[in-house]
Order: structure tokens, then sequence, then C-alpha cells
């Protein structure tokens, strides 16, 4: 039989075990960071604008604003002092072209932009040149280039061309046919009348570009 005093000391035990389990369990949780102690969330750095990047903007080459610019009357008289400017009127050069280039020159010419055609000759007589000028596109370029080199012209060397070809008189061929590049711009002269008409206007064509 259990004894009073046996009891008593039981009883005397148990709020300290009471105790101990309650700290035992504060100390096996966990305790949540309070807002001095949470580690403060990383800053991230402001991330520079990417740069937007422009396509290159390609200008057409500005062409003389008149056929007395192209090849001036000074130039004209020099090469033969009776050659004088035709009108439309009185010859379209544009159709002389037509006749006298050939076909895929004459397409590429009239397919360009901001074309002009100019015209001059020597009075009752079969002297003439007929020039004709455009701003094409490089697929256009490189196409009648290439048509060039596989045909009766020949690539000739013109000061300020890129590239030019010519196709000289013969006996069913009565007249010289000049085709030459510079830039984005070509360039189309027929002449009976011996005489650097390509070169002249060439140079003014690049003087107009700022070339």
């Amino acid at each position: 039989m259990i004894n009073r005093a046996t009891l008593a000391a039981a009883a005397a035990l148990l709020p300290v075990l009471t105790l101990t389990g309650c700290v035992s369990e504060a100390e096996e949780r966990p305790s949540r960071p309070t807002e001095a102690t949470r580690s403060p969330s990383p800053t991230q750095a402001p991330q520079a604008p990417t740069p937007t990047l422009e396509a290159p903007q390609s200008t057409a080459s500005a062409l003389p604003s008149s056929c007395d610019d192209l090849i001036a009357p000074e130039q004209i008289a020099g090469i033969e002092p009776q050659l004088r400017s035709w009108t439309e009127v009185e010859v379209n050069a544009q159709e002389q072209l037509q006749e006298l280039l050939g076909p895929k020159a004459y397409a590429t010419l009239q397919a360009g932009s901001n074309q002009m055609y100019c015209s001059w000759g020597i009075p009752q007589s079969d002297g003439f040149s007929y020039v004709g000028v455009a701003v094409i596109d490089e697929v256009a370029r490189s196409e009648l280039i290439a048509a060039l080199s596989d045909s009766l012209y020949t690539e000739v060397s013109v000061a300020g061309a890129a590239v030019a070809f010519q196709r000289g008189q013969a006996v069913d061929h009565r007249y010289t046919a000049d085709i030459a590049f510079t830039g984005d711009v070509q360039i189309a002269v027929v002449h009976s009348v011996a005489g650097d008409f390509v070169g002249k206007a060439i140079a003014s064509v690049n003087a107009s570009s700022g070339r």
C-alpha cells in the first residue's frame, strides 16, 4: 500500500515535469524572424534600355536638272561645233534609244526612276547623240551587267564609272553604244559623232550626287 508520504512526493514533482515539457517544446519550435531580423530582399540593378537599331536609309543619286547640266553646251561644242541640242518635238531621244540601244538595256532604263533623255545632232546630216539616264535598283543593275558581259558589248574603262561597256561601229551598226554605271545610275549613250559623251555625263552625275 502506497503511504501518504509517497503520494505527497509524487504530487510535488508534477509541476516540475509539466514545466519541463513546455520548455522543451518551445525550444524545438523554430521562431519566426521579426521585421528587424528578416533578411532584406536583394535590390535588382536597373537594366539599361535596349538600343534600337534603325535600318540604314539608302539615298538615291541626284541627277542633273537639265540636259545642259548633264553635258554643258560648251562641252558639246568641244566635241563637235556643229552639234546643237534637239528638242523633244524635233527628235524623241527616248524613241531613238528604244530602237538603237537593245531591248535589255532599254528595258532597264525604262524601269528606273528619275529618267531623263537628251539629244544633240547636226542639222541635215546623220550626226547625232542620244543620252538616257535613270536611277536603277541593285537587282536590275546586276542583271544588266551580267547580260552585257555575255553579249556583243565589250567592257571598257571610263573615268568615274564603276563599270562600262561599249559596242563600236560596224558595217551593220553605224553608231557607237555606251552603257555605264556609277552608283545606282545607268547612263546609256548612242552616238554617230565621235566623242566622250558618256564620260561627260558620268562626271556630271557624280558631281550632282557628291561622288
